[in-house]
């Protein structure tokens, strides 16, 4: 009928049911969901989910209701991964059961009938305690105890066989149901299996078989309880349920209890790695839920005043109090002045006063210097004091057309830095008087970079820097590095098997298949496989296609019967199965 959501009222989790959006325009669908909240609010147990709210939003009818941490019993009893041949040890399945029918005494009580009981309907939750859901196809006594004809409301294979035939039924359908969930719970399978019509012909013409029959050292008292709920006939079965949970309660002294002190301590030993990251998701959806709500959340505080005279004056909370508006704007306003006042301490601190040198330059640092080395000292030009009277050499004979240039040797000074003319290259000069010709020897002798000591000085020889020999450099040719070696291609993993359409599987090794497969998932993080809600149609789809390598790989890991298997279990619990219809079938 509905989709059902985890939401956060502001103090806690709750479970809210919405109506589908194709229902809400049903008269009937609507009276039914309106119906449950009337009904469930009614009751007042603690192993039945309370209804908090119901209400209208958006056009959306929806209800808020106890949210349950925990698992239904059609869960654990399909769960292959829990130990032993019944879900429960006898003492502690017998006391589920009596909190059972204390339940349905309390709705019996106020002429409630459920009509929908079923594992998928008793919640185990993390705590170990026990909860009655889902009273959406609930009546009253006071109605017409007849449905429409050809309509049935239920799971088939919980049909009371009153119920099934059309004939007058009361809350002892109820009871019938009751004993059909503790055979299935300590034999973990199915007691009425099939399709809807073998379902119902079975309800009717096959009678259950006793489970001291069934299991070896069952005890027959016991056995009796169960076998008498399943009576075929109303008046053969127990008339209340206050009957049956006295009955049960009487016989825990002499049941053994399996090494389990009671419901919490078996969740415990068996479920507490799933009630571990239950218990992390719910507080990290908690915290997420509760941090959205503090932005600009209003303050759920009441303003509490007393006046002179004493009394008490409560005012509604408001978004915030009178006084925190005021703190917050002068602490706002404080903080604000003592920004700007930083800012401008910062900006006079930067401009320096007028008429101040400005800074100088800093020094660099010693390791500068150091680093690069000085350069080697040049021996300085060592002049000679100027010559009282120059020494001019012999005048050439006026006669001789060229004039060879004014080389000065020294056997202990020597210029480098200049090489005497040669004849064959001294430049053509034309013929010129004494006094030009002394005055320009005057200059040669004034040009020249080390001119002559006298003789009773030291000389000093310039010092002669070598040019460095050129060495030739041969790089060496380096080989590139040779190619890594080629990455070798992965394995490829093997194909999933497709299951054939024509191929039938075994349905109860499916369950354990289907079992092997939630373990896996649970380690990888991934949602049950059975917590799909898909049609018999798409789970044919998904075993002949091999859906299941697009979001996990699975190999070879599981052969062709093992997931023919699987697709039978999954197939007969689908969403168009007929155990699995809660609305009803027309």
């Amino acid at each position: 009928m509905g989709d059902v959501y985890l939401a956060w009222t502001g103090l806690r989790l709750v479970a809210v049911k919405i109506l589908h959006p194709h229902y809400a325009s049903d008269a009937t669908f609507v009276a039914m969901f309106l119906a449950e909240a009337r009904v469930a609010g009614k009751i007042n147990h603690s192993a039945i989910a309370q209804v908090l709210d119901v209400g209208v939003d958006a056009g959306r009818l929806y209800m808020a209701m106890e949210y349950v941490a925990g698992h239904t019993l059609d869960d654990l009893i399909a769960d292959s991964s829990l130990p032993g041949q019944m879900l429960f040890p006898l003492r502690l399945g017998t006391t589920v059961f009596a909190n059972v029918a204390q339940a349905l005494a309390a709705a019996h009580r106020a002429q409630i009938v459920h009509r929908d009981i079923s594992p998928h309907n008793i919640l185990i939750s993390d705590t170990g305690a026990l909860k009655l859901i889902d009273f959406g196809i609930a009546r009253t006594q006071n109605t017409d105890s007849r449905t429409s004809p050809g309509t049935f409301r239920g799971r088939f294979g919980y049909m009371a066989p009153e119920y099934v035939q059309g004939h007058e039924c009361d809350h002892r359908v109820d009871l019938f149901a009751l004993g059909v969930v503790m055979w299935e719970t300590f034999t973990r399978r199915r007691l009425y299996g099939g399709a809807a019509a073998a379902q119902l012909y079975a309800v009717i013409e096959r009678p259950a078989e006793r489970l001291d029959a069934v299991l070896p050292d069952f005890p027959p008292r016991l056995a009796d309880v169960v076998a008498r709920l399943l009576e075929r006939d109303p008046n053969a079965r127990y008339q209340h349920a206050t009957e049956v949970a006295d009955e049960l309660e009487g016989l825990l002294p002499e049941l053994p209890d399996g090494g389990f002190r009671n419901l919490a301590h078996w969740v415990d030993s068996n479920l507490s790695k799933r009630v571990e990251a239950r218990a992390r998701a719910d507080h990290a959806d908690m915290q997420a839920a509760a941090e959205e709500d503090s932005i600009g959340a209003e303050s759920f505080e009441p303003i509490v005043e007393v006046t002179a005279g004493g009394s008490v004056r409560v005012a509604p909370p408001t978004a915030s109090s009178p006084s925190a508006s005021r703190w917050g704007l002068a602490l706002g306003l404080g903080g604000l002045v003592l920004g700007l006042a930083a800012l401008v301490i910062w900006i006079l601190g930067r401009v320096p006063a007028a008429g101040s040198p400005p800074p100088a330059p800093a020094p660099a640092p010693e390791f500068a210097a150091a680093a690069v080395p000085a350069p080697a000292p040049i021996p300085p030009e060592i002049e000679a004091p100027p010559p009282t009277a120059p020494e001019v050499a012999p005048e050439a004979p006026p006669e001789v057309p060229e004039e060879p240039e004014l080389a000065i040797e020294d056997p202990e000074v020597k210029d480098t830095r200049r090489a005497p003319a040669s004849e064959d290259s001294a430049p053509k000069r034309p013929r010129s008087t004494k006094k030009d010709s002394t005055s320009r020897r005057s200059e040669r002798i004034s040009s020249v970079t080390q001119p002559l000591k006298p003789a009773t000085e030291p000389t000093v020889a310039a010092p002669t820097i070598a040019k460095p020999a050129v060495v030739p450099v041969t790089i060496p040719s380096i080989a590139p590095p040779p190619p890594p070696p080629p990455t070798p291609a992965p394995a490829p993993v093997p194909r999933t098997p497709r299951v054939p359409a024509s191929m039938l599987g075994d349905e109860a090794q499916g369950g354990k298949v289907v079992g092997q497969c939630n373990a896996c998932h649970a380690e990888k993080q991934k949602r049950r496989i059975d917590g799909k809600h898909m049609t018999r149609k798409q789970w044919e789809r998904f075993f002949r296609n091999g859906t299941h390598d697009r979001y996990l790989s699975l190999g070879g890991r599981l052969s062709l019967s093992d997931l023919a298997a699987a697709k039978a279990f999954l197939s007969a619990r689908a969403l168009d199965a007929s155990q699995d219809q809660s609305a009803g079938v027309r």
